[in-house]
């Protein structure tokens, strides 16, 4: 079995969600993939490669069952969020503004 990187530790070790009021949520997978088949950062909004390394993070809540992937900038971003928050804050803005083009009010 690979081991893993330290950073990835330290990223799977970040609550994404810390903060924000849920609903009891349950959190039923939680690691790091290397990703096949693209998706979208939940943060950045931006691509998540083939090939690169990502979190996926599964939940169990009233809604059902809801999977959230970042990619792998946002994931380092994770790990030193405790050191460097700026890169984290960074990430998410780079997501707000992508979300705001999409809905065409840029």
């Amino acid at each position: 079995m690979r081991k893993p990187f330290r950073w990835e530790a330290d990223c799977l070790a970040d609550d994404p969600f810390a903060g924000d009021f849920g609903n009891g949520e349950v959190a039923l997978s939680d690691k790091m993939v290397t990703n096949r088949g693209g998706g979208t950062c939940h943060t950045c909004a931006g691509p998540c490669e083939p090939g690169t390394r990502n979190r996926v993070l599964t939940e169990r809540g009233d809604e059902g069952l809801e999977t959230f992937r970042w990619c792998q900038p946002c994931c380092f971003a994770m790990a030193v969020y405790d050191r460097r928050p700026s890169i984290g804050d960074a990430r998410f803005a780079l997501g707000e503004q992508r979300r705001a083009e999409m809905r065409g009010v840029a």
